[in-house]
This record gives C-alpha cells, structure tokens and sequence, in this order.
C-alpha cells in the first residue's frame, strides 16, 4: 500500500502541475483527488478524524492524512533488511534490479552512505559471479562507476547470444542445402554438382531446391536432345541402304 500511494501521489502532484491546477482553490483539488481515487480511498477518507488546529479544507492537510494511512511510521532495521536481501532475480534486468536497490535505500536513512550503500549491494546481489569479481578488483569504483560497467556487461552478453544464435540457424541451413544436394535426382538419376555443394559449403549460400532441381532438369535436357540427335543420325543411313 505505501508503495502505491508514494506512486499516486507523484503523478497526482504533476498531473496538477501539467493543468496549471496546483494554484487553484484547496477545495478543488481536495475534489480532484477524490475523484480520481477508487472507492475504497472514500471510504478511508470519510474515517479520517482532524484534530485541533487542523483545516479540513486545506489539500495539504488531506494528503497527509493519506499519507499517515499509507505510509505508518517505517521499522528502519527492517527496512535495512530488506535492501541487504535484495538480489538480481533470474531473468531480471540490470536497470530493474538498480532500480529496485534505489527505491528501497530510500527507506533506510542511509544518510551519505547512500552512493556506497547501494554500490556495494549491486556488487554483492548480482547474479554473474565474474562480474561481481571483476568488480571487487576496482578498489574506486563509485556507484555509478558501477552501475556503468554492470550494463555494458549485459549487452555485451546479449549481443554475443544474439550473433551465436545467427550463427547456428547459418550452419543448420548449410547443413540442410549440403544434405539435398548430395542426394540422387530422381529423374535424370545423377548427383547434384559438386560445384554446387561446394560453393553452399564455403560461401554459406543457402541455395534453394528449386535451384538444384533446375541444374538437374537442365541435363534431362540434353540427355533427350543427344538420344534425337543420334536417332535423326541414323534413320538416313538405313533409307539409304533401301
């Protein structure tokens, strides 16, 4: 709940600010922002209970009577707890998971150990043990120091998987091409080129069965045309001998 509300009342504070609606009378906003909260803040809000010296018709004063329902006074040991406990998730992102350890330093009163704090979680709670080595080397590394080399990391991981993936869908297609072409047409009874295997093998060119069949039916062709040619050949000779 305290973290949907801090969200809330961040976008309700600029949503005012964007409409110019932040100078406007106390009791319009007060209106506002129950208008555009559910059913269940109107119930918490008719509850509230104002003590003296309190103006209910001030917006200030409503919004921090949310915020002490929302927001109860916060147990900083536990709090603190909490952050230690935080590590990348699987299949968690370097931003999400630093922004993850910023949102809950908030919460500790870290004070100006709040850079180092959250730098030496980030080294401590990512998942790559390289990279949690790599950075113990670095006897200065600030926060975002940190933060810089933990997300250069990553994409070098996610481009080298990307390129090792291309790679193999190039080898099973050559694969597949070498395989067809070194198999026996079915009409003219001979085996593809070896120019052509070859030429699939070294290049990477996926040739297509289309491709080959053509080659093959090309010397169906001229297999034909040399039977006619002989045949044409010998017909004169045998007339000529009647």
């Amino acid at each position: 709940m305290d973290y949907k509300w801090r969200m809330f009342k961040q976008r309700f504070m600029l949503y005012l600010q964007a409409l110019r609606l932040d100078t406007k009378l106390d009791a319009r906003k007060i209106a506002l922002l129950r208008t555009v909260t559910g059913p269940q803040e109107t119930e918490v809000f008719n509850t509230f209970v104002y003590a003296e010296g309190e103006d209910e018709a001030k917006s200030d004063t409503v919004v921090g009577k949310f915020d002490e329902h929302c927001s109860p006074e916060k147990n900083e040991t536990f709090e603190r707890h909490l952050f230690r406990s935080c590590t990348q998730q699987p299949g968690e992102s370097m931003h999400v998971f630093v922004t993850d350890l910023k949102l809950k330093a908030r919460m500790c009163n870290f004070g100006q150990l709040h850079d180092s704090m959250i730098r030496d979680q980030l080294v401590f709670g990512i998942k790559d043990g390289k990279l949690s080595e790599r950075l113990l080397r670095e006897t200065d590394v600030k926060l975002a120091g940190a933060v810089k080399i933990c997300q250069a990391s990553e994409l070098g991981l996610q481009q080298a998987k990307a390129f090792a993936d291309k790679k193999d869908k190039d080898g099973a297609a050559i694969a597949t091409v070498s395989g067809a072409a070194g198999r026996t047409h079915r009409k003219c009874g001979r085996r593809s080129s070896k120019k052509v295997r070859k030429l699939s093998a070294v290049k990477g060119v996926a040739l297509d069965m289309q491709q080959i069949n053509t080659q093959c039916m090309a010397k169906c062709v001229i297999n034909v045309k040399d039977k006619i040619t002989l045949l044409s050949n010998a017909f004169p000779k045998e007339r000529k001998q009647r």
